[in-house]
């Protein structure tokens, strides 16, 4: 599993990145995460707040910082259960999925 995080390295982006990992290794997946801070590449994602969430070249959240949860959302983090979207009264912006690097 391919896990970005998109941000320009502020607090809110790295408690998004413990919360990733730690619901990795919670849930026994293996990733790899990458950091990225350059505004161009975030802005390729088509990100207009941060932090943001890209897992598997999808991204799944932005704009805050998810509130973890035991029970299981529909949403389109359905199959990363530990992202509850109910939690946030604040707008979550998604972009379209990019292709794969290839």
């Amino acid at each position: 599993m391919d896990i970005k995080i998109l941000g320009s390295g502020c607090t809110k982006c790295d408690k998004l990145e413990a919360a990733a990992r730690t619901a990795a290794a919670e849930l026994g997946v293996e990733a790899e995460f990458e950091k990225v801070t350059a505004p161009a590449e975030i802005a390729s994602w088509g990100v207009m707040a941060t932090p943001a969430l890209v897992i598997d070249y999808e991204v799944v959240l932005a704009g805050r910082v998810p509130q973890r949860t035991t029970s299981r959302p529909c949403s389109p983090a359905a199959e990363h259960p530990e992202f509850d979207e109910r939690s946030s009264a604040s707008p979550t912006t998604y972009a379209a999925p990019r292709p794969e690097p290839g």
